[in-house]
C-alpha cells in the first residue's frame, strides 16, 4: 500500500485530467481519492466553528492542500501528518523558500 501512496501522490499532483475530474467530482481539485468532497470540508468547518483560535491536527494529510484550505479559509493554526514521504515533500513545498 506504501508504493501505491507514494505513486498516487506523484501522479496525482502532476495530473490535468485528474485536476479537472476532482473539480467536477469534489468541488475543487484538492486532489482528494474520494475521502471528501468540498461541501463536506465545509461543513466540517461550520460545525466545528473553526477559527483562528483553533489548533488542528489533520492525521493522513496526505499531500496537504485540505489543511492548506482549512487553514486560509478559517485563519486556524493546522498541522498535518501522514507516513508517505512523497505526500510529506508536496506537502512542505508550499512553505519551502
Amino acid at each position: 500500500m506504501y508504493d501505491f501512496y507514494t505513486d498516487y501522490y506523484r501522479r496525482a499532483m502532476a495530473s490535468p485530467a485528474y485536476g479537472e475530474f476532482c473539480t467536477r467530482v469534489f468541488g475543487a481539485n484538492y486532489t482528494q481519492h474520494g475521502f471528501a468532497d468540498m461541501a463536506a470540508v465545509d461543513r466540517l468547518i461550520h460545525a466545528g466553528e473553526l477559527d483562528a483560535t483553533h489548533r488542528i491536527l489533520e492525521l493522513g494529510c496526505g499531500s496537504g492542500v485540505i489543511a492548506t484550505y482549512i487553514a486560509a479559509t478559517t485563519g486556524a493554526h493546522v498541522t498535518g501528518i501522514d507516513y508517505i514521504p512523497e505526500a510529506v515533500r508536496q506537502a512542505q513545498a508550499p512553505a519551502d523558500p
